[in-house]
């Protein structure tokens, strides 16, 4: 898993986002990264950490969102 940085991420699919913090699911105790689409709508989103900061199935290491820029 890479390592969070605050700025902007290109999904692997091209699209861009902003991290914007990292909140605790209260049932799972798992970190959960809140983030937006800087294109459309901007609409705010969440995913677990894991999935954040990990790489595409099958790709070996292309990671799902990579850091572009703060």
């Amino acid at each position: 898993m890479q390592e969070l940085k605050k700025g902007r991420y290109r999904h692997h699919t091209g699209k861009k986002y902003e991290f914007l913090d990292i909140v605790t699911d209260t049932e799972t105790d798992e970190n959960i990264v809140v983030y937006r689409e800087l294109f459309d709508k901007f609409n705010v989103l969440v995913c677990p950490e894991s999935v954040f900061t990990g790489y595409v199935p099958g790709s070996g290491k292309v990671p799902i969102f990579q850091w572009i820029e703060d």
